[in-house]
């Protein structure tokens, strides 16, 4: 498996591996010209307020459209992306991407609030992250707290010390921070008072079966209580279902996402949803 070399440096190729199989070589091959070609789609998840009933912001999520119609899911192609070093690349042209498309939003006065995008633990390890995001939000010209970093337990973990001083530093030209996937890791609580986390997502594993399983919805209630006590926001992901969805804000998680509210939304589609959104809470 590829290993990384410090904190400003990564491989793309590993000879040995790839010589033992030349289908993953074929599919870094593809993965590698997309990259180059920008063949990239976000996509953008609405995040709710379920306690006034408004939207308050997105997730983009990305995709890989194909020749003949299909589209990859990223599941399929981050962990590929993460063992190569492709990531880094490949992150820093979705961040491009969001910006100008952030950018292009301001200019038509669409109220999108605060959008969230993923970086890997690999990505967040790289001491230049934090100049990239300087220039981008300069050379698009959109305000830092327009913008949030989904980072994951394994970032924090890698290396905590490093991790402190990234987060101070991300936190420190006004960007937000929201820790993806809460709950599935091996964090030690302490480390959400030791860092400047703005958010917590609650893993989409532990919303599934919230309205059936009693050891999950306990871990989340706790983690809604834990989150509060930390003035810290939280957000559940992965939310389905109407008891889904009232359960989560009798507890207190009011910030959610998921296929209940709707589905992932292409860019030119969300200026429509916002409308229709204002519309329903007059209405309402």
């Amino acid at each position: 498996m590829q290993k990384k070399m410090g904190r400003n440096t990564y491989q793309f190729f590993d000879k040995e591996r790839h010589t033992l199989d030349p289908t993953e070589l074929t599919k870094e091959s593809a993965l590698f010209k997309a990259i180059t070609n920008n063949e990239f789609e976000l996509y953008f998840q609405p995040k709710f307020d379920a306690q006034h009933n408004q939207l308050y912001g997105f997730e983009a999520l990305v995709r890989w459209p194909q020749e003949d119609g299909s589209v990859i899911n990223p599941d399929e192609f981050i962990p590929l992306a993460e063992q190569n070093g492709a990531i880094i690349p490949l992150t820093q042209l979705l961040m491009e991407q969001l910006l100008n498309q952030l950018a292009q939003w301001r200019k038509q006065n669409i109220s999108f609030g605060n959008v969230a995008i993923n970086i890997s633990a690999l990505h967040f390890q790289q001491s230049s992250l934090i100049e990239t995001l300087i220039d981008n939000l300069a050379k698009f010209d959109v305000p830092a707290h327009c913008l949030e970093l989904e980072i994951t337990e394994s970032a924090m973990m890698d290396n905590p010390e490093f991790a402190e001083q990234q987060m101070k530093r991300i936190k420190s030209i006004g960007v937000h921070i929201a820790l993806d996937d809460f709950g599935t890791g091996h964090s030690s609580l302490s480390y959400l008072k030791r860092f400047p986390i703005d958010t917590l997502k609650i893993d989409k594993s532990f919303v599934k079966d919230i309205d059936k399983n009693d050891q999950d919805r306990n871990i989340t209630a706790t983690i809604v209580r834990l989150a509060k006590y930390l003035d810290i926001n939280v957000v559940a992901e992965g939310v389905e279902t109407e008891e889904q969805a009232y359960m989560l804000h009798i507890m207190g998680c009011h910030f959610q996402q998921g296929y209940y509210y709707c589905k992932p939304l292409k860019a030119n589609q969300v200026s429509e949803f916002i409308n229709d959104t204002l519309e329903k809470q007059q209405s309402s």
